[in-house]
């Protein structure tokens, strides 16, 4: 090197972070956050086609499609309800269950989901014990992931589910959702503390009024949702996430 040259250090540019990382793969529903009140528009115009749907014709929607339901607590209801929900569909189902696998010997969340995916899973419907598992999960398999409640964080499918019941009780016909489509209606949340968030914040942008009162109460499941949700996620690709919740079921 010619002793008059000044060495020049070389130079990194690192690409630009993406504004908001997740979700990584569009077929997710992660939090309610990331719904628009149009995305949540189309998810009830499509719920409502899928329930009168042809069921012969409905269950060819996601023929041999593989979905994994992935559940580190127990649950009946939610549970249920998606595996229901995907066979209608056509899908092959497969439940991994903390109490009956690997998971039970200590195997971490990333290597099952990891697992999974190797094994032909096309999707996973996660319950997990704690927040934000569904975020680490997706961001380690790109898998669409459908957070069937995390912790006490959010169960987003749930929150839609209230708000479609309430729809059909109080705007009986009504898919098509504004700020002004609940205006002037008063809820009355009662339920466990886990479960008050959830509906509040899905309704807020629909309601003038929303109170919650912590107590016991029973918790009631929509099957139709689920079906178009699960569609919606792997047929076309660009399913974007519901509304939000914090409940376990």
């Amino acid at each position: 090197m010619n002793p008059a040259t000044t060495p020049v250090r070389r130079q990194l540019h690192p690409p630009p972070a993406p504004a908001s990382p997740f979700p990584y793969h569009p077929g997710s529903l992660l939090s309610v956050t990331d719904l628009s009140l149009e995305g949540v528009s189309r998810i009830l115009t499509r719920a409502t086609v899928l329930e009168n749907e042809d069921p012969l014709v409905r269950d060819r929607i996601l023929a041999k499609r593989r979905i994994a339901l992935l559940f580190y607590e127990s649950s009946t209801r939610t549970r249920t309800s998606f595996e229901l929900a995907a066979k209608g569909l056509g899908a092959d189902t497969t439940l991994v269950s903390s109490l009956s696998s690997s998971i039970e010997k200590g195997e971490s969340l990333k290597d099952t989901g990891l697992t999974l995916r190797a094994l032909g899973a096309e999707a996973i419907i996660l319950r997990h014990n704690s927040s934000g598992a569904a975020w680490l999960l997706e961001e380690t398999t790109r898998l669409p992931v459908l957070n069937a409640g995390d912790g006490m964080h959010e169960h987003p499918t749930q929150a839609l589910l209230d708000l479609r019941t309430i729809l059909a009780h109080l705007r009986p016909g009504t898919d098509t959702v504004n700020a002004e489509t609940l205006a002037g209606v008063t809820v009355t949340i009662a339920a466990t503390f886990c479960t008050v968030a959830w509906p509040a914040q899905t309704c807020c942008c629909c309601l003038d009024w929303v109170r919650a009162f912590c107590s016991a109460a029973p918790r009631n499941c929509c099957r139709s949702w689920l079906l178009r949700r699960a569609q919606g996620s792997l047929s076309s690709g660009t399913l974007k996430p519901p509304c939000a919740s914090l409940r376990r079921s």
